[in-house]
């Protein structure tokens, strides 16, 4: 979950995202796989929590990009 922009990934613009894991040692090795100095990843044990989050994120982004296009 995060507020990544596929543009701004590929760009090589820092961002960040977490990860919710039901296993530590799952949340590590995903961690591993994506986490480098320009894309920082963080772990938590919530994973509703992570997924909450995710979905208000959605909701809001829509909302602005409704907003953005009315001007």
């Amino acid at each position: 979950m995060g507020a990544n922009i596929a543009d701004e990934v590929a760009k090589e613009k820092f961002c960040e995202t977490t990860i919710g894991y039901n296993t530590r040692a799952a949340g590590e090795m995903w961690k591993s796989v994506f986490d480098t100095p320009l894309f920082r990843v963080s772990i938590i044990d919530d994973v509703p929590g992570v997924e909450i989050c995710g979905a208000l994120k959605n909701v809001v982004a829509i909302a602005a990009g409704i907003i953005d296009g009315l001007k």
